[in-house]
């Protein structure tokens, strides 16, 4: 848990230190660095059922993020929520 809450501080320091254009890199760097913590501890044996949980739902929400934030940004043409 410790180790995603590091990989999630790294991501935000990286995001609010870069220009609005990289942000929906930063933070899809920041959920692939976040998956691969989640999959080496879970390998480890290290996670009980309810960090596992919270680690589901942590990178979902950091998906959802990525996306918005693509899409606010026009990474997908120029669509706009509605």
């Amino acid at each position: 848990m410790a180790a995603l809450f590091v990989t999630w501080l790294g991501g935000r320091i990286v995001v609010t230190s870069t220009s609005q254009r990289w942000a929906p890199t930063a933070y899809a760097v920041a959920f692939i660095q976040m998956v691969l913590t989640l999959t080496a501890t879970t390998a480890a044996g290290d996670v009980v059922v309810a960090a596992t949980w919270y680690g589901y739902s942590f990178l979902i929400l950091s998906l959802l993020i990525v996306a918005l934030t693509a899409v606010r940004h026009g990474m997908f043409g120029s669509r706009r929520l509605r």
